[in-house]
């Protein structure tokens, strides 16, 4: 085999990225991190003039029927999805009331 400096290179990334993945791996070996902690909710006071947009997020385990097949997973309210409508420059105020045996974070 002719090693070529394209091989050396992608093989060389290929072990860097090799080497980060140890930091993915949780720090807990119980697999979610134990107990679940309680974060105070912020006091915000929206810019003047701006709309506040309230709502709530449930995540918890569901059953979802797609389509004649159930399928047991986790998902937001009873629809396993659920839809927050805003505007640009409104302020959205979001309540999260997490019902899953596990930890959870909302990406936006």
């Amino acid at each position: 085999m002719v090693l070529s400096r394209r091989r050396l290179v992608l093989g060389g990334l290929g072990l860097a990225g090799a080497s980060l993945l140890p930091g993915c791996a949780p720090a807990s070996s119980s697999g979610h991190g134990g107990t679940p902690r309680s974060y105070p909710t912020p006091v915000l006071t929206p810019p003047s003039g701006r709309r506040v947009v309230e709502a709530s997020l449930r995540p918890r385990p569901v059953t979802l029927d797609l389509g004649g097949v159930t399928a047991r997973t986790w998902g937001y309210d009873d629809a396993g999805a659920t839809l927050l409508r805003a505007t640009a420059g409104d302020v959205m105020a979001v309540r999260v009331d997490n019902e899953l045996p596990a930890s959870t974070s909302v990406h936006w």
